[in-house]
């Protein structure tokens, strides 16, 4: 279900009662979310619905210098999981930090540069390399967060990789199974350098009690009939906002990548630009 119009943030409201201060800056324009600092000032945007068990998915760029996050199961004044979009020097994309429930849950990296990773945590060794490929600084990305069950599971890939997957050992205190989801603008402006923060084609899928967490491949059709057909096919590399590239790290065309399952891929070409010989899938952690 799409839960943003594209045009207003009918469905949503702002939420003024965390430490984080007086809301933020909220508008759309160009189709997106767009998300500021009020002077140091920032807050929440939720959603009107409340969510327990649940898959969303939603494009975000993010400037660089900037602290935001997707709340999960949040309570009004801001306390619950967050699927952090920290994006500064030291800080990470994706990673589970408990927002006034005691502070990160599950790290996955640190960022040295926009697509540079310095340090990595439990296991998520091999995005260092793939990152710079994966990652688009200048445009929209996607991701994708699921979360399951009471202590939660919950996953999150970014550009169809999986970036962090974590079981929480126990329910906290101040949290029930359901609650609110949205975006958040980091209040203090040295969490806010510059620039701002865009969101859009934000989709929710509720999981009921039988459902699995599909992540981004459970929307694309079948992996091996895609192969086929790209294989079949013949490509030229463009710089584009995708996240598969060849081996030299070019990214694909939107043409080029019609079809194409999510996920981070090496092309082998037989020659430049032409005929893809064969496709090889990163697993990156």
């Amino acid at each position: 279900v799409e839960v943003f119009d594209g045009k207003s943030l009918d469905g949503w409201w702002i939420g003024t009662e965390s430490p984080h201060g007086s809301g933020g800056i909220w508008d759309v324009r160009d189709g997106a979310i767009i998300a500021n600092t009020d002077n140091g000032n920032g807050g929440q945007l939720f959603l009107n619905e409340q969510y327990a068990d649940f898959e969303i998915r939603f494009k975000f760029w993010p400037d660089w210098g900037n602290d935001s996050g997707l709340y999960l199961r949040s309570t009004r004044n801001g306390h619950g999981y967050q699927a952090v979009i920290d994006y500064y020097e030291g800080h990470s994309i994706g990673g589970l930090y408990g927002e006034q429930i005691g502070g990160w849950i599950h790290r996955n990296f640190d960022l040295q540069a926009e697509t540079i990773i310095s340090q990595t945590y439990n296991g998520y060794d091999a995005l260092r390399e793939a990152w710079s490929g994966l990652w688009d600084p200048d445009g929209f990305n996607d991701m994708h967060v699921g979360v399951k069950g009471s202590p939660p599971l919950v996953k999150v890939w970014v550009n169809g990789v999986l970036v962090c997957e974590h079981q929480v050992a126990s329910e906290h205190g101040d949290l029930s199974w359901q609650g609110y989801t949205g975006f958040q603008v980091h209040g203090n402006l040295d969490r806010w350098r510059g620039g701002e923060n865009r969101f859009k084609d934000v989709f929710i899928r509720e999981l009921g009690p039988d459902d699995q967490i599909l992540g981004p491949e459970g929307v694309q059709d079948d992996p091996v009939a895609i192969r086929t057909r790209l294989a079949r096919a013949t490509h030229r590399v463009e710089v584009g906002s995708w996240y598969c590239t060849d081996l030299a790290g070019r990214r694909l065309s939107a043409a080029a990548r019609a079809g194409f399952a999510r996920g981070v891929y090496l092309l082998h070409y037989s020659d430049a630009g032409g005929q893809v010989r064969t496709i090889t899938r990163l697993n990156v952690r």
